[in-house]
């Protein structure tokens, strides 16, 4: 029952798109997951092998011009996501739903975009952000084979949940990063800062571990700091 109501919300969503005028700029609105093993990070570098790298290089393939996309944040090298947005602006005069089937259409399997939909151009991935969420998983023993990539595996040792949670509490409300500010060598009434609105950690298992879950809002001063000083 759930799939054909899933099914009849896509085929309401495609039939009720209204397309642009013909040669008219849209902007659209994605959502990707990728494994980041073989990336090295999200954002684009001059050497290639980003994720961002990737997407651009599929979407010039089938806009047949260069394309830059705008992500909600940044992941490091390794760095695996499973709701990253970000959006562009293009010409596509057809439904939004083939060009997702368009960049859907690859070899790769550790890259996959989840939805793409056409949105005003008041949204902004990075600025219309409301926050981000990040796991850290630890396995006490040593991770499997297949589990490896996505574990930090202590080895035997055995962390102490109650402790690590008091610590985690240290962190939770309004934080300033004035280390930062100092190193960029900002005014002093530029504040760079984060919201980190909780942060627990959870044993799943004996040998498993989420450390520490939580959901981090930043500020939009401390987005805009980022965005025109980039570390």
């Amino acid at each position: 029952m759930e799939s054909g109501n899933s099914h009849s919300s896509i085929l309401a969503e495609v039939f009720s798109e209204k397309l642009p005028a013909e040669g008219k700029n849209s902007r659209f609105r994605c959502e990707c997951a990728y494994d980041g093993t073989d990336f090295c990070g999200w954002q684009s570098q001059k050497s290639g092998g980003s994720v961002q790298d990737f997407i651009e290089a599929r979407l010039g393939q089938i806009l047949k011009k260069p394309i830059r996309i705008h992500g909600s944040g940044r992941t490091d090298s390794g760095v695996h996501a499973t709701g990253q947005v970000f959006h562009f602006d293009a010409v596509w005069d057809h439904p939004a739903y083939a060009l997702l089937a368009a960049l859907r259409s690859t070899n790769r399997t550790d890259v996959f975009v989840k939805s793409l939909k056409r949105v005003g151009n008041d949204f902004h991935a990075r600025y219309s952000a409301k926050g981000k969420r990040y796991v850290y998983y630890i396995h006490t023993g040593v991770a499997l084979p297949h589990l490896a990539r996505y574990r930090w595996s202590l080895k035997g040792l055995k962390p102490d949940i109650d402790k690590m949670n008091a610590a985690a509490e240290a962190l939770v409300g309004e934080q300033t990063v004035e280390a930062l500010r100092r190193y960029l060598r900002l005014p002093e009434d530029r504040r760079a800062g984060r919201c980190i609105r909780c942060g627990k950690c959870q044993e799943h298992c004996p040998q498993h571990i989420a450390i520490p879950e939580k959901l981090a809002e930043l500020s939009r001063a401390f987005a805009r700091l980022e965005e025109e000083h980039p570390c």
